[in-house]
């Protein structure tokens, strides 16, 4: 998407919206300032990517119970980390690819700024995700740690 639009954009370009979703800061349209948004996407894919692929590493509450189980069954609760990492990063994504293309349709007039809807429903999402994830990973220690 941004490859399409870079060439096709004004001059000036939105380069940051304030909380209600308008756009306070403008400037030249220029390869950096076009594609921070896509390379800051890029370092949390591949932050998520690591995540997920040393999630034996993760840092979480109760992680030395974890010790006491066969590794069979921490197993299941690194599964369940992986899990709540790719769904944290697909809404990620969404969060990124709304505020690129809030970006191209405000420099072309087309829109006003972000969509504060879909915007907040987004992080609203990501952190209720954090916190059920957290909550099943605990149930799921416990329930382990029982049978």
């Amino acid at each position: 998407m941004s490859f399409v639009a870079f060439p096709k954009l004004p001059e000036k370009i939105p380069v940051h919206f304030n909380f209600s979703g308008k756009p306070d800061s403008w400037k030249e349209k220029s390869v950096f300032s076009f594609f921070l948004l896509p390379i800051i996407q890029t370092i949390f894919i591949t932050g998520f990517f690591l995540l997920a692929y040393f999630s034996h590493s993760v840092n979480f509450p109760k992680k030395e119970s974890l010790s006491t189980l066969s590794p069979e069954k921490r197993e299941i609760i690194y599964s369940l980390i992986k899990e709540f990492v790719f769904l944290v990063m697909i809404f990620f994504n969404l969060l990124f690819i709304h505020l690129q293309r809030s970006v191209i349709l405000t420099a072309h007039q087309i829109t006003r700024g972000i969509d504060k809807s879909y915007f907040y429903s987004i992080i609203g999402i990501i952190f209720m995700l954090i916190f059920l994830y957290f909550l099943r990973i605990k149930v799921k220690i416990k329930e382990l740690l029982i049978s």
